[in-house]
């Protein structure tokens, strides 16, 4: 028998275009005034540069992205130079870090709404809610009467709490929400998260969280992946106890008995030397631990493995899971991740386990690294799935939203007149 929320996630059927609303259709944007876009956003994350580039390709959209930070060290990725492709701005940060984690605190970007006045948007999109500097954002857009548009990736499968800070959370969310123009799904669970939180069908813009899929599938198959051997198990994240690594090792400890298995670990974090601990001898002869990899070598090593495992407790989404994809990988997860609500279809694009034990993980790998033929064809069927889940499918989403609340009217603004 189905529960509540398994109801409420059916409910939001799987609709063309990685999601795209059926009474929507995807525009082809006829030639039309200029308009203009800001986003604003903490910091600079290489999964999002690529859909600021899109969106400032687009014909007649001048956007500027305003960034709360140039980063920070708390983050799973390795920090590269960029070349951006796109109008930004660094704002200037006045929150010690001591306070950038806090709730309803982090970043404090306080010429925020004076440079918003100068570049005078016809749109906003906002990433978060409940940031200082989010909220600034969005005092703005009320003041300004500019439209906008909040993204996360809020996870309804997480937000449960009932203590009273939650509950004040929810109450200024939704508070938000009733104002905002739409909401901008990443994906099933995110946008029940929304409807949750009082977004009506009119708020809501499905924009699915993608990855440069071309171009890993590129970097992806510049590696080789052996035909003979044992099969190469694949983790991908930080080295945190929500991430669930404890259950993968121990898990491993006994698939290792049973089968011609390799496993490596590609991440950092606090409680590496704890985990490193769990391993039996035979299992610790068969692990691999990379450490933080620069993103390139991240991919190389999607295109070497052949099963992704993403064991995490719980996940508001796991963009890993479309990384592996598009490098041809099926991935084995827990319904608690996002991306695995919307993007693995068991025993076609990977697996799922039931319960968050060694155990329940152990069956499910068991099963899946008995034929590596099985795999390479799961493989071709996840990079097919990911297909729809497109840096375009997601930029159709945002002017989709901004094309509701922005008719054309006559030219306000040009590209060359942004900076006059």
């Amino acid at each position: 028998m189905k529960t509540t929320m398994q109801r409420d996630i059916s409910n939001i059927t799987d609709r063309s275009a990685a999601g795209q609303r059926e009474d929507r259709p995807q525009h082809a944007y006829p030639a039309r005034r200029t308009r203009k876009i800001a986003i604003v956003t903490g910091l600079p994350a290489p999964y999002r540069e690529p859909v600021f580039a899109e969106l400032a390709q687009r014909a007649d959209i001048v956007l500027r992205v305003f960034y709360a930070s140039t980063g920070h060290d708390d983050v799973g990725w390795s920090p590269q130079p960029t070349r951006r492709e796109y109008d930004h701005l660094f704002l200037r940060n006045y929150m010690p870090a001591r306070g950038r984690r806090l709730p309803l605190i982090g970043y404090l970007s306080l010429g925020l709404p004076s440079e918003l006045r100068r570049f005078d948007p016809d749109y906003l999109i906002i990433y978060g809610y409940n940031q200082l500097s989010q909220l600034l954002a969005i005092e703005f857009a009320l003041r300004r009467r500019v439209p906008f548009a909040l993204r996360s990736d809020s996870n309804a499968l997480l937000d449960t709490r009932v203590d009273w800070r939650s509950q004040l959370r929810r109450r200024l969310v939704r508070s938000i929400v009733r104002r905002a123009h739409g909401v901008l799904p990443v994906g099933r669970l995110n946008q029940l998260f929304w409807e949750r939180l009082g977004a009506r069908p009119s708020q809501i813009f499905s924009a699915p969280y993608a990855v440069n899929n071309e171009a890993i599938a590129s970097t992806a198959a510049s590696q080789t992946r052996d035909s003979l051997g044992p099969i190469r198990l694949l983790y991908v994240g930080r080295l945190l106890p929500r991430k669930g690594v404890d259950l993968l090792l121990h898990a491993f400890n006994r698939l290792v008995e049973e089968a011609d298995v390799t496993l490596t670990l590609v991440g950092e974090g606090p409680i590496r030397a704890e985990l490193e601990q769990l391993s039996s001898a035979k299992a610790r002869e068969r692990i691999t631990w990379r450490g933080k990899l620069a993103n390139e070598d991240v991919l190389a090593e999607l295109g070497r493995a052949e099963l992704l495992v993403l064991p995490s407790r719980y996940e508001p989404w796991g963009l890993v899971v479309n990384e592996a994809m598009a490098a041809g990988l099926p991935v084995v997860a827990h319904a608690n991740v996002g991306a695995a609500v919307d993007l693995i279809q068991p025993g076609v694009t990977g697996w799922l386990f039931d319960h968050l034990t060694a155990d329940d993980l152990f069956h499910v790998l068991k099963s899946g690294v008995g034929d590596r033929d099985q795999l390479r064809e799961m493989g071709h069927a996840a990079q097919d799935r990911i297909a729809r889940w497109s840096i375009a499918a997601t930029v159709d989403g945002m002017l989709a939203a901004m094309d509701d609340a922005c008719p054309a009217t006559p030219v306000r603004a040009t590209k060359e007149s942004v900076d006059a």
